[in-house]
């Protein structure tokens, strides 16, 4: 069962309706008419859940524009920019639209809307008074827009031009719709919330208009909140009175569901008014954040209830647990001796490792030794040999040897060189890597290397 609160600020007084909805049957429990005064009192005492506040803003602008066939998504945005062409006075203002059933708007290829907009300095007020109390506003609705959902809801005004009357204490609502959606409306000062003949002469002066300016001919006045509607303006009104009838679904007094009209609309078509409402955005992320806080809260104590009933259930494990540990930290004491004694060998480990080291390089170089007799044919007839680098690298014994061949021609010279290189490869595990030779001076250079072996 879905409880709802709404809210209606008239005159001097406020009216608050409480109702639930339950398979689509809505029941009014209880009513309440409060003085200005004693509003907050109430806001402090009472719970409001999905609350929907119905006020009468009457410093408004609305109008019906045409636009070009464009997107939904792009529709809101070029409305907002027609708000504030047309009304560039209008600084941060809240605004709802609807998008106009017309067959010949859609001849012309262009879309005709209807908007309101309110600036967000009167909403502000409003909402402020509630938020001072902790109670979250839904959605605001202006009270206009409300009750004209009791004529659009009509079956048998639907496909016609009706002019809706809604009546308040200092003044009269005039209510043009077409087709079952909104197209103009007009506020008349007036005195009590009976019919006067001032009223007769602004319904007959408005429907002039309609007719004149708008086009559109209204073929009845629908009454919405005045119970002798129909018998004091027999023959006085231009257009056929009608009243909107009591439904018969609704549990409530005849007087009851007059006088709340504003509130009852604000449930009874909260599914139609959804898109209707003024909330400016910043409230609207206000309360998007909050109920993400609360539902964060909510699953942070769930997922904290099942920990501790997963602890809970497995403290006896946990205990067992904990005394395998204790007994594995005493066995882990014992092995604190074998932990010195390791300490104690390693020191004595690493005092010995550079003799280790020493034999081990003594082993290589005797290798070397037997590397360097293969050159035992050193010096040879006609060869200078004037520098030898050698590079002992772990197994590999590098070498480079540089000189200069004392020879009369390039045969010669030649000759020679091969004889040194044939006499370099016939040494132990000697490869010639590299060699160079200058045939203007006989400058060479012979890099070599051989693999030792332990």
């Amino acid at each position: 069962m879905k409880k709802q609160v709404a809210v209606s600020f008239e005159d001097s007084h406020i009216r608050v309706v409480f109702a639930s909805q339950d398979k689509g049957k809505t029941t009014i429990p209880r009513t309440a008419l409060l003085k200005e005064e004693e509003f907050d009192a109430f806001l402090e005492a009472n719970k409001l859940p999905n609350l929907s506040v119905v006020y009468p803003f009457r410093n408004f602008y609305s109008d019906v524009v045409s636009v070009p066939p464009v997107k939904k998504s792009y529709l809101k945005a070029i409305i907002e920019a027609e708000i504030r062409k047309r009304f560039p006075d209008l600084n941060q203002f809240s605004f709802y639209y609807s998008v106009l059933a017309d067959k010949s708007s859609e001849e012309k290829k262009l879309t005709e809307v209807f908007f309101f907009a309110v600036d967000n300095r009167e909403i502000d007020p409003v909402l402020q008074r509630f938020e001072r109390h902790g109670k979250t506003v839904k959605f605001i609705y202006p009270d206009m827009v409300a009750v004209s959902h009791f004529i659009q809801s009509q079956d048998d005004v639907a496909g016609k031009n009706v002019l809706g009357f809604y009546a308040s204490e200092k003044e009269k609502v005039l209510l043009l719709i077409k087709n079952g959606q909104l197209r103009f409306i007009r506020v008349t000062p007036s005195t009590g919330k009976k019919i006067q003949d001032t009223d007769i002469d602004n319904i007959n002066m408005t429907t002039s208009y309609c007719r004149q300016s708008l086009r559109l001919n209204p073929e009845q006045l629908v009454v919405l909140n005045v119970s002798t509607g129909a018998e004091a303006t027999s023959g006085r009104t231009v257009i056929p009175v009608i009243r909107i009838d009591h439904p018969v679904d609704l549990a409530i007094p005849e007087e009851t569901y007059r006088d709340n009209m504003a509130p009852l609309a604000a449930i009874l078509f909260s599914d139609r008014l959804k898109n209707d409402s003024l909330l400016p955005q910043k409230y609207r992320v206000l309360y998007i954040q909050r109920f993400a806080v609360a539902y964060a809260i909510l699953f942070f104590l769930l997922f904290s209830l099942i920990g501790l009933s997963y602890l809970t259930m497995n403290l006896t494990e946990v205990l067992s647990q904990k005394e395998k540990i204790n007994r594995l930290r005493k066995d882990l004491s014992g092995t604190e001796t074998i932990i010195s004694a390791y300490d104690i060998n390693s020191t004595s480990l690493q005092m010995i490792i550079p003799l280790i080291q020493f034999i081990n390089d003594v082993r290589s170089g005797s290798d070397m030794q037997k590397t360097l007799t293969s050159f035992d044919f050193l010096p040879m007839d006609g060869i200078d040999i004037q520098s030898v680098q050698l590079n002992n690298k772990k197994d590999v014994l590098q070498l480079q040897l540089s000189g200069k061949i004392e020879s009369k021609n390039y045969s010669d010279m030649h000759s020679t060189l091969q004889k040194l290189l044939n006499s370099i490869n016939k040494g132990a595990g000697m490869v010639i890597l590299s060699r160079n030779m200058e045939l203007k001076n006989g400058h060479f250079q012979i890099e070599a290397e051989a693999k030792m072996t332990q």
